[in-house]
């Protein structure tokens, strides 16, 4: 056998500190970010890094779906149908109309989601593009609204 090539440790400056590595993943360079070394350069190399948005947007939809879906179940159990007078009550009212617990519910839900909180980028839906149509009380999301 003949050794083409002398196997040596990945070596490289980051900010103007000097790295060694005995692998060609680099993980603690940079913090949250992962070096993933595939060939020898020479130079100044340019790393621009993004933030990934997609999952916070996908649970952000997500969430704003199960919310209004949560809104079209709370409706249905409670759910009004006029009745004219003389007439026998029509099965199509909610199985909880007039459930106190339920309207109970409904009200906090509205509170909580009304009242600004939290000490991160985000203290108010409003601020993540999210808004609640005064017409059925769903929520609405602006999709164009930058997420941090």
């Amino acid at each position: 056998m003949v050794q083409s090539v002398e196997a040596q440790n990945a070596s490289l400056t980051v900010n103007n500190v000097a790295i060694q590595s005995s692998s060609n993943t680099i993980e603690d360079a940079v913090e949250g970010i992962t070096l993933k070394l595939n060939d020898q350069t020479t130079g100044t190399q340019t790393l621009t890094v993004s933030a990934d948005t997609s999952k916070a947007k996908s649970a952000i939809t997500d969430w704003v779906n199960a919310y209004n879906s949560l809104q079209d179940t709370m409706g249905n159990l409670t759910r009004y149908t006029a009745v004219d007078a003389g007439k026998e009550p029509d099965s199509k009212n909610g199985a909880l109309l007039g459930d106190g617990t339920l309207r109970n519910i409904q009200t906090q839900l509205k509170s909580i989601l009304a009242n600004a909180s939290g000490s991160g980028v985000y203290k108010t839906l409003s601020q993540a593009g999210i808004t609640t149509d005064p017409t059925d009380g769903k929520l609405k999301l602006d999709a164009d609204k930058p997420v941090h």
